[in-house]
C-alpha cells in the first residue's frame, strides 16, 4: 500500500541517490528516477528493416517486440509508484537502469542492421532521435517552467530557470552533478531533477553510433569483444568511482555506458542463442528485477555493485523475450503503459514535486489521484506529441523559423530569470522585499564561526571548556553563542561531521556493520566521519579536560539503534555533562511558509504548525536517551504556540527548513536566546562577543 509520507528527502540531502536514488533521499538524489528512451522498432527508419540473422536465435524476429513493451511497462510502474511514495517498492528507482539497458539493446540493433545494409546515415539517426524524445521533452519543460512560475519563491524559480537551460542543452546530469554539495536542496524540490537520465542518453548518442558503425565493418567477435570491453571498463570505472565520488557515480555517463553495452551485448548474443533457455531466461530476469525493486532501498549503496541485479535482469528479459512465457506475459494494459511510458516518466516528476511542495506529505487519496494524473497527462503526451512528431514531415521553413523562435524565447525567458534571483516581481507586493535573501551569504555565515574552532588540539585555557561535535546544526548552535555573547564564558573546540555520518561517535566494534547494512551514505561519507571519529578518540584529552558536551546533528532515524552506544561510550571518556540538541526542522524555509500561507497575517501560528513531524519524532526519541540532557533549540523561537519565522523587518528566519539566517540568529539572541542553554551563567552572557 502507499505509504503516507517517505516522498520529502531531508533539505540537506543530495538529491542525487535519490535514490532518487537519491532515495529520496536522497539520494543523495534521491533517487532516484528513471527515463523510458527506448525506440519502437517499427518506426526506426523510414524503410521497412530487414534484420540479416540466424532463423533459429533467440532474436530471429526483426518486427516490433511488444516483451520490451512489457519490460518498459515493469520499469516506468516501478519508478512511478516509487516516487509516490508506495513504501513496498522501495527499490523502484531501479527502473532507470532498466531502460538504459533497452536503449542499449535497441539503438545497438539498428545501428548494427542498417550498418550491415550499407545504409545508415548520422544524419537519419539523428533525426529519428530528434523527434522521438525532443517534442515530448520541450512541452514539459515548458509546462513546468510555467506551473512553477505560480508556485514557486524565487530562490527555487532561480533554481528551476537554471535546470531548464542545461535540460535543452543535453547537460541535466552534469549540471546536478556540479550543484551537489552541503547545501544543495532535496530533490523534491527540483521538478526537472529526472531529466539527468534523458542527458545521459544524449551524451551515450553522441559516441555510441560511431564506435559500434566502425566494429560491424571488422567482424563480429570484433564487435563483441569491444562492447564487452565497453562494459568492463566502464562497470570498473563505476565501481572505483562509487568509492570516491558516488555523485559521480550516479550522474555522468562514463559510469553508466556499461548499463547500455549489457544492452548491446545482448543484441549479439541473442542470435547464436538457442530458443531453448527463452523461459529459463526470462523467469531468472524477471526475478532480479523485481528483487531489486522490492529489496533495494534509500540505504543501497548505488548504482555500484547494487545495480547489476536490474541491469543482468533486464539483459535476461531481453534474451528470453520470445519465448512463451514472454508471451503470455504481454497483457494489453502493460504493451499500452510500455508504449507510453516515455511520456508517463516525462510528466511523473514535476507532478510529484507540485503535490508535495502545495500539499506536504501526501495522503493516499492524494497518492492515488496522482497517479491517475500521471497515466492521463502521459497518454495525452504520447498521443498528441509523440505520434504526431515521431513520423518523418518534410521541413517547411515558416514552422521551423516558429519553432526556433519559440525555443530561443524560451531560452532567453528561463536565462533571464537565472540571472535575476527568480523574478522577485511575482511575488506579491506586500512581502516582496523578503525574498530578498542572498542564500550564497547565508551559507557562508553558517560555518563562520565554528570554522575557527575546528582545532586538532586539546584545551589550552583556564575557561570553562566546552566540547561541542556537530554538523551544520553545531554551527548554528556556535553562531548562537557568539551572538549572544555567551561564547565568552567559554573555550570552544568544534569537532564538525557530515550531515550524514548520524552518530556522534561510533565504537570500532560497530563500524563494520553500521557502514555495510545500516548507513545509506556509507559510500559517499564513511571515509569522511570515520575521519573525524578518529580524531575525536585520537584526542581524547578533549572529551576528558571538558567541562561541557554539547551534541548538534540533523538527526536520522536510521541511526537512532546506535546512538545510545555513541553516547555512552563517550560517557566512559569524561564526566562532564552531555547536552543533546533537539531538532529545529519546519516543513519549509520561512520564505517557502509564506508562500504557502499567502499573508504575514497569522504567519506565527501557521508556522507552529507546519513543525516537522520528522522533527517531533526525533525530539522524542532524544528524550528517552540516558545520561544525556535534552536542549530544545525552539525554545526561544517557538514560545506559546507560535513561531517567529521572520524578524520584525520582514527578514526570514530560516533560510532552509533548518538553518538560521544571521538576521534570525540575531533575532533569537535578542530575545532571550540564552533560554536555550541551561548551563550558561546568564549574567555573564551580554552583548555579542566572539570565541
Amino acid at each position: 500500500m502507499p505509504g503516507k509520507s517517505g516522498i520529502a528527502p531531508p533539505p540537506d540531502a543530495m538529491a542525487g541517490h535519490i535514490a532518487l536514488g537519491i532515495g529520496d533521499y536522497q539520494h543523495p538524489e534521491g533517487a532516484m528516477d528513471c527515463l523510458e528512451y527506448s525506440l519502437r522498432v517499427e518506426t526506426i527508419s523510414m524503410d521497412q528493416m530487414v534484420e540479416a540473422k540466424s532463423t533459429t536465435g533467440i532474436g530471429s524476429r526483426s518486427d516490433h517486440r511488444s516483451d520490451i513493451d512489457v519490460l518498459r511497462a515493469i520499469a516506468v510502474a516501478a519508478v512511478v509508484l516509487f516516487h509516490l511514495g508506495w513504501t513496498t517498492v522501495s527499490g523502484g528507482f531501479v527502473g532507470v537502469d532498466v531502460f538504459f539497458v533497452i536503449s542499449g539493446y535497441l539503438i545497438s540493433r539498428i545501428i548494427w542492421t542498417e550498418s550491415a545494409q550499407g545504409r545508415f546515415s548520422l544524419k537519419n539517426f539523428y533525426a529519428r532521435r530528434a523527434r522521438r524524445l525532443l517534442p515530448a521533452l520541450f512541452a514539459t519543460i515548458v509546462v513546468t517552467f510555467v506551473v512553477a512560475a505560480f508556485l514557486f519563491i524565487p530562490e527555487q524559480f532561480q533554481d528551476l530557470s537554471r535546470s531548464a537551460i542545461f535540460s535543452l542543452l543535453g547537460l541535466a546530469n552534469v549540471d546536478f552533478w556540479m550543484q551537489s554539495g552541503y547545501f544543495d536542496s532535496g530533490a523534491i524540490l527540483k521538478p526537472l531533477l529526472h531529466i539527468w537520465t534523458l542527458a545521459v542518453e544524449l551524451q551515450f548518442y553522441a559516441f555510441w553510433p560511431f564506435l559500434i558503425a566502425m566494429a560491424v565493418r571488422k567482424s563480429y567477435w570484433v564487435a563483441f569483444s569491444f562492447i564487452a570491453a565497453a562494459f568492463a571498463a566502464s562497470l570498473a570505472g563505476c565501481l572505483w568511482m562509487m568509492g570516491y565520488d558516488p555523485t559521480a557515480a550516479f550522474f555522468l555517463v562514463p559510469f553508466r555506458v556499461w548499463e547500455f553495452a549489457a544492452g548491446g551485448l545482448v543484441f549479439l548474443a541473442e542470435r547464436r542463442l538457442s530458443k531453448v533457455y527463452a523461459d529459463l531466461l526470462y523467469v531468472v530476469g524477471l526475478a532480479a528485477i523485481l528483487f531489486a525493486i522490492f529489496g533495494y532501498s534509500g540505504r543501497t549503496a548505488y548504482p555500484g555493485v547494487a545495480a547489476l541485479a536490474p541491469v543482468l535482469g533486464a539483459a535476461l528479459m531481453l534474451l528470453g523475450g520470445q519465448g512463451w512465457l514472454a508471451r503470455k506475459a504481454q497483457f494489453r494494459p502493460a504493451i499500452y503503459l510500455g508504449k507510453i511510458s516515455y511520456s508517463v516518466y516525462l510528466v511523473h516528476w514535476p507532478l510529484v514535486v507540485f503535490m508535495v511542495y502545495r500539499f506536504g506529505a501526501l495522503e493516499v487519496w492524494q497518492i492515488l489521484a496522482s497517479l491517475v494524473a500521471i497515466l492521463a497527462l502521459g497518454a495525452a503526451s504520447y498521443h498528441f506529441i509523440e505520434v504526431r512528431y515521431r513520423k518523418p514531415r518534410p521541413l517547411k521553413l515558416g514552422k521551423t523559423l516558429i519553432f526556433a523562435c519559440l525555443t530561443a524565447g524560451f531560452m532567453a525567458a528561463a536565462t533571464q530569470s537565472w540571472a535575476t534571483d527568480g523574478w522577485v516581481w511575482r511575488m506579491p507586493a506586500a512581502f516582496r522585499n523578503a525574498y530578498v535573501l542572498d542564500l550564497k551569504k547565508e551559507h557562508t555565515y553558517t560555518f563562520s564561526n565554528s570554522t575557527p574552532l575546528l582545532t586538532p588540539h586539546d584545551f589550552k585555557t583556564t575557561k570553562r571548556h566546552l566540547l561541542i561535535i556537530g554538523d551544520s546544526q553545531g554551527a548554528d548552535i556556535i553562531n548562537l553563542l557568539v551572538e549572544t555573547g555567551a561564547a565568552k564564558q567559554f573555550e570552544i573546540i568544534y569537532r564538525q561531521l557530515d550531515w550524514r555520518c548520524g552518530v556522534p561517535t561510533l565504537p570500532v566494534d560497530l563500524s563494520d556493520r553500521y557502514w555495510k547494512s545500516i548507513n545509506p551514505f556509507a559510500a559517499a561519507v564513511m571515509k569522511p566521519c570515520n575521519e573525524a571519529y578518529s580524531l575525536i578518540r585520537s584526542t581524547p584529552a578533549s572529551l576528558e579536560h571538558a567541562d561541557l558536551v554539547m551534541i548538534a546533528l540533523y538527526w536520522q532515524d536510521f541511526a537512532f539503534p546506535y546512538v545510545q552506544t555513541s553516547v555512552d561510550e563517550m560517557r566512559s571518556q569524561t564526566s562532564a555533562p552531555i547536552y543533546v540538541v533537539g531538532s529545529k526542522n519546519f516543513t519549509g524555509s520561512s520564505l517557502q511558509l509564506l508562500n504557502k500561507h499567502g499573508t504575514f497575517a497569522g504567519i506565527d501560528e501557521y508556522a507552529f504548525r507546519e513543525i516537522s513531524p520528522v522533527a517531533r519524532k526525533i525530539d522524542t526519541f532524544l528524550k528517552t536517551l540516558s545520561h544525556v540532557n535534552y536542549i530544545d533549540p525552539l525554545v526561544a523561537v517557538c514560545p506559546h504556540s507560535q513561531c517567529e519565522i521572520f524578524t520584525d523587518k520582514s527578514a526570514p528566519v530560516f533560510w532552509d527548513s533548518m538553518h538560521w539566517t544571521k538576521a534570525g540568529v540575531q533575532l533569537i539572541a535578542a530575545k532571550n536566546g540564552v533560554a536555550i542553554f541551561p548551563f550558561l551563567d546568564t549574567k555573564q552572557a551580554a552583548g555579542k562577543n566572539s570565541p
